[in-house]
């Protein structure tokens, strides 16, 4: 490259690839329908997506350290190297008891991989290692395994005929209920790492590179399976002990570009969710007007989320093991700091909500 500066204030690059190739998904389904009769219907189905070319933010500075222009602080190329995939078996079964009431339950059997859950992803984020784009392909951040949902709604009709103006009155009534429930987001492991002699800046690999946060070299074991919100609490059984005993960290010993982790990004799994919400609707049809018409009605509704108030902790998306400080000079490194809340969810989701709703209608 020419025209570079060779004195005054550093500067940051920006770059962009000349052949950029255009970001694309690719989406397939495929699904069967089977009537079994007495109004009961089953589905099955497939579905996917590959999505190549999306867009990352990259630093070329730590890829090519050993050859640093002093005046350039940051040179960030942006190119289309990462992709993405999703495949899902989708399952279906639905009844009408009544004209009245009916069920509708849902399965869903899914896997989606990344490199990166977002636009623009930079070399910065907590546990990424930019150096090998393979090394971050792994579940995505809403990849959830399973997940189920189960439907039903009551729309009784007590009057008919002569006296359907009773049913305007008195009828009318609508009951849903939907429950929810799915298996935990998945969450990385990481280390902050402090160069001795470089205080309150990242600078692995070169000073201010703004790069500080590795993942393990190996997972040790001894952790829970507990996936309830029990097993995220504190003082739960997931992670007893310090969160340094179940790792082994990176050897950062000899500087330079880190050693490729040995745990994969999102590892690990978060707590399951769970709710009930439900919905009660009372319909009010108004007597035929000129200018209303004969189908005018006021509408009132009240909508419950989370209707038994369930505990639903926040899904985990990266938690600190601890430290490690080390010395460039001496080849050493001092893993320190243990985080006490590793594994530990610091906040819940909303409670129970009442919304209430009136409309006109006509």
């Amino acid at each position: 490259m020419t025209n570079l500066p060779a004195s005054g204030a550093p500067v940051s690059l920006v770059a962009y690839d000349a052949d950029l190739p255009t970001p694309v998904t690719y989406r397939y389904s495929l699904g069967m329908q089977y009537d079994m009769g007495h109004n009961w219907v089953v589905s099955v189905g497939y579905q996917g997506s590959l999505t190549r070319h999306n867009a990352r933010n990259q630093n070329l500075n730590l890829i090519f350290s050993q050859d640093l222009n002093p005046q350039i602080q940051n040179f960030q190329r942006f190119t289309n190297d990462s992709n993405g995939s999703y495949n899902a078996l989708l399952t279906e079964l639905q009844h009408k008891f009544s004209r009245s009431f009916q069920i509708d339950a849902q399965y869903t059997f899914s896997k989606a991989e990344d490199n990166y859950s977002g636009d623009f992803n930079g070399d910065f984020t907590q546990g990424v290692y930019p150096f090998v784009r393979q090394a971050e392909f792994a579940p995505s951040d809403y990849d959830v395994r399973h997940n189920l949902k189960l439907y039903g709604v009551w729309t009784p009709r007590f009057f008919h005929g002569d006296h359907a103006w009773m049913e305007k009155i008195f009828g009318g009534w609508t009951l849903t209920g939907i429950l929810s429930a799915h298996t935990g987001f998945p969450f990385t492991p990481f280390y902050n790492v402090q160069v001795q002699g470089i205080p309150n800046t990242c600078s692995l690999v070169y000073t201010n590179s703004g790069y500080c946060t590795v993942r393990p070299a190996a997972y040790l074991g001894g952790a829970g399976s507990d996936y309830s919100n029990a097993g995220f609490e504190p003082g739960s059984s997931n992670f007893p002990n310090p969160s340094t005993s179940y790792f082994a960290p990176p050897d950062l010993t000899n500087g330079g570009i880190p050693p490729a982790p040995g745990v994969a990004r999102n590892s690990f799994r978060g707590p399951r969710y769970s709710s009930v919400d439900a919905t009660l609707g009372k319909a009010f049809g108004l007597p035929k007007l000129p200018v209303l018409g004969e189908n005018a009605k006021i509408d009132f509704r009240a909508n419950f989320y989370n209707l038994f108030n369930q505990l639903n902790l926040t899904p985990l998306s990266t938690e600190n093991i601890g430290t490690i400080a080390v010395d460039p000079v001496a080849h050493t490194q001092i893993v320190n700091s243990p985080n006490g809340t590793f594994g530990v969810a610091t906040s819940a989701l909303g409670g129970r909500i009442i919304e209430g709703q009136v409309r006109f209608s006509f």
